[in-house]
């Protein structure tokens, strides 16, 4: 293709040069473009994550300080004994294992919960 376009521009059409350069700056362009795309997806996961452990850590404050329940069974969680979810709440572990056995959301916020993972 760049061959054909420099016998072109020999012959008097300098701009078929003009097109595979634009062209070639239109791929380098979009590939900026996704780049930066992927970047602030990154970005946005990254603050994500930084937020659900925030929430966690807050959670797991308020354990050490006072008496929290567990929202399935009503018992007061032991920290020994407790886990928490990908949405921040915490809960009995055996307690929330059965739960997601049945019902793959979390008993507070309904997110979707994985019965592997919660």
């Amino acid at each position: 293709e760049r061959g054909r376009l420099e016998r072109e521009a020999a012959r008097g059409f300098p701009s078929a040069l003009d097109e595979a350069e634009r062209r070639k700056m239109a791929d380098k362009l979009k590939r900026l473009v996704d780049g930066r795309r992927l970047a602030e997806e990154k970005e946005r996961r990254t603050e994500s994550r930084m937020k659900y452990f925030e929430e966690v850590l807050l959670e797991l404050q308020k354990l050490e300080q006072e008496a929290v329940q567990c929202p399935v069974c009503m018992e007061d969680l032991a920290p020994e004994r407790c886990m928490v979810t990908r949405c921040g709440h915490l809960f009995c572990k055996d307690c929330i294992e059965s739960w997601v056995k049945e019902r793959s959301s979390c008993p507070t916020c309904v997110q979707p919960i994985r019965s592997a993972q919660p």
